[in-house]
């Protein structure tokens, strides 16, 4: 028994460093890069680079942008989805911050940024980018298909033989990579949906529990799990904040962590035994809420739903694809 114990433990210290095996395409100097992840809900920049076949990153800022909600708001007004002009400045003052913070660093103003589900659905997305390149920003709006492919790589750095799920905020996405491609499928929810609808108004989290299963139970079919279980391990991306929460730990030490089902069960029969007082003051005090608590049971039902009993956390963002990408493009000097 205690040797059984002894070998999961070990299986458990090295998995992390799976990721970074001999199965890793070989990386090269990009120099200093700032990256941009554009996000439905949240703007991600870095500050980083791939030095010596290593990912480093030197600055992580990360500032609320709600594109997906103005959107949404479009939509209710006017039906039509398109991002405001009110929205369009908020966002150029965030990236001019970037800039500003990027110059410091790197002598340059020039951002590396990509886009993903609210601006690929913005009816004038036309006339957003040509307003960001006026502020010297090429953003590259990804289809669903890119966005599984970032994700994958921002993951694990191109190695081979994981399943990756990026649970974004109006968007999830499942992706496997297998030679030179990849397998993908995107399901049409995210935390930040999941929160508006479930969980905001609820008055108990068991309430909440119910009705979002509910619908992922709708939405992920066999198709969609036989994607996760075609890896012998899966990462999550952007599950920083998620995996911060269940192992009690700060968000910047939790890259490469595997969390368990028994974990991840853990913490959510603590948050069921609450009572709608206790419950009402953790959703207004505990600001990362929104992304902790669907993400939580999205998690849950994946584990459940697969032959996946654990995952391997990471914070990274899509961002850090992009700086892979710009390594990959190089060749060796």
């Amino acid at each position: 028994m205690q040797l059984k114990v002894f070998l999961s433990l070990l299986i458990l210290a090295i998995i992390p460093h799976l990721a970074y095996s001999e199965n890793t395409p070989e990386l090269y100097h990009t120099g200093i890069v700032c990256a941009v992840d554009m996000g439905s809900n949240t703007f991600k920049f870095v500050v980083s680079e791939i030095k010596d076949g290593k990912y480093l990153q030197y600055t992580d800022v990360r500032k609320t942008a709600a594109v997906g909600d103005d959107l949404k708001l479009s939509e209710q007004k006017t039906g039509h989805k398109q991002i405001s002009e009110a929205k369009l400045n908020e966002i150029k003052l965030l990236l001019a911050g970037f800039q500003d913070e990027c110059e410091r660093k790197t002598g340059s103003r020039k951002l590396n940024a990509i886009a993903t589900a609210a601006f690929r659905e913005a009816e004038n997305i036309r006339m957003i980018s040509e307003q960001l390149q006026q502020q010297e920003i090429e953003m590259k709006v990804l289809t669903a298909e890119e966005e599984s492919a970032y994700a994958y790589e921002a993951a694990t750095l191109g190695a081979e033989g994981f399943a990756v799920a990026d649970l974004g905020s109006r968007t999830t996405e499942f992706v496997i990579k297998a030679g030179d491609s990849y397998r993908w499928v995107e399901i049409p929810t995210g935390y930040k949906v999941a929160w508006d609808e479930f969980y905001e108004k609820s008055t108990q989290f068991t309430q909440a529990i119910d009705a979002h299963l509910q619908r992922l139970k709708e939405l992920v079919g066999e198709k969609e799990k036989g994607i996760l279980n075609s890896g012998h391990q899966l990462m999550m991306i952007e599950v920083g904040e998620t995996s911060s929460y269940v192992l009690g730990i700060p968000q910047n030490q939790i890259e490469g962590k595997v969390i368990t089902r028994d974990q991840i069960q853990k913490t959510l029969k603590d948050l069921s035994s609450m009572n709608a007082d206790s419950f009402a003051n953790l959703k207004k005090d505990f600001k990362d809420a929104p992304k902790v608590f669907p993400r939580l049971i999205f998690i849950d039902f994946l584990l459940a739903q697969t032959n996946h009993d654990r995952f391997i956390g990471t914070d990274r963002e899509l961002n850090v694809a992009i700086v892979y990408r710009i390594s990959r493009s190089h060749t060796k000097k």
